[in-house]
């Protein structure tokens, strides 16, 4: 009988005696599964929860000094696990917050488009020296205040100590245009026109 089952290919059966089990008659064994660094791959091949956004400021919950926020994720590869054996890993977005701002811009906005000419946006942006020059010229003859609107609406003039503007999670943030691999996969995989 055992010579039957040899000639046609076929495995024996498995029979409980204690015994380790026999590999695939196949000749493969199970592969196993890949160790990678998670926090390295493609954002296309994870998929991550939410951010925890504050109510009352619409930001994140928690913020890293490289302005980045830490997320829970799963990554969606069949055989590869993360570095700790488990599906499961932090990601840190990047630019997904301003750690240590403490400047609005709504404030900004609007403090330079109706005290623009004393000079209190740049108060508040922590400019002084040219506050002090925008409130003894009229804003500087009027081509101050008006560069300055332009400049804050655009989030061109940040504050001075280079922390950034606190915003709205989907407020009006400017971001700046980039072109690499990732912009052409973004394009490729978006649907803004799907019907």
């Amino acid at each position: 009988m055992r010579l039957l089952f040899v000639l046609l290919g076929v495995g024996l059966p498995y029979v409980a005696t204690g015994q380790d089990p026999a590999p695939p008659a196949n000749g493969t064994t199970a592969a196993a599964p890949r160790v990678v660094d998670c926090t390295k791959l493609h954002p296309f091949k994870f998929q991550c929860n939410y951010i925890v956004v504050r109510d009352d400021t619409e930001q994140p919950a928690t913020c890293n000094p490289d302005n980045s926020v830490p997320v829970d994720c799963t990554i969606n590869l069949p055989g590869v696990v993360c570095e700790g054996g488990s599906t499961e890993f932090k990601y840190n977005l990047p630019d997904g917050c301003r750690y240590g701002s403490k400047t609005h811009h709504s404030t900004a906005m609007l403090l330079s488009i109706f005290f623009g000419l004393l000079g209190l946006d740049r108060f508040y942006l922590g400019y002084y020296t040219i506050g002090l020059i925008k409130l003894f010229s009229m804003g500087g003859l009027f081509i101050l205040y008006f560069i300055d609107i332009v400049l804050i609406a655009l989030q061109r003039l940040e504050p001075a100590d280079g922390s950034g503007y606190i915003m709205h999670l989907f407020g009006p943030k400017a971001y700046p245009v980039r072109f690499d691999n990732q912009t052409v996969l973004v394009q490729d995989w978006s649907c803004a026109d799907c019907r």
